[in-house]
């Protein structure tokens, strides 16, 4: 079961220039427990990021690999906008989990950093397609 702080490699369709974040599985942070989640998506620092403070997205929260998250490399938690997949269930969760490391979920201070800086007026919510969703990752989420 995918509860909240897990981290998920997911294809979101959420219609883009390009649709990147449709062609490749990309991990995003659970907010809320099942049945209904809400995603907020993680992208690698950008060189753009360090030398623009002001680039997109404007709410974030940074996060460094450390033994406290299964992140790789510095990582940028955007928190302009929520991803809502509502009646969710998983047939394996596992196969979605972020590539096996210790932990599969970031620690409750990330977790109260993230609630904090989605808090803002202008947030965008998408909700998204179940059956969509489910089609873009092999069926492992109905």
């Amino acid at each position: 079961m995918s509860n909240q702080r897990n981290i998920l490699r997911l294809r979101i369709p959420f219609s883009t220039h390009n649709n990147k974040l449709r062609d490749k599985a990309r991990p995003y942070i659970c907010m809320t427990n099942l049945p209904d989640l809400r995603l907020v998506k993680c992208q690698t620092v950008k060189i753009s990021h360090r030398d623009n403070p002001n680039a997109p997205p404007i709410n974030r929260v940074l996060v460094l690999p450390s033994n406290d998250v299964p992140l790789i490399s510095p990582t940028i938690i955007d928190c302009d906008k929520v991803f809502d997949v509502l009646n969710v269930s998983f047939i394996d969760p596992a196969l979605l989990m972020t590539i096996p490391r210790k932990p599969s979920s970031i620690s409750t201070q990330v977790l109260k950093d993230i609630q904090r800086k989605l808090n803002h007026d202008g947030l965008k919510v998408h909700i998204l397609a179940l059956n969509e969703v489910s089609r873009l990752n092999n069926n492992q989420i109905r």
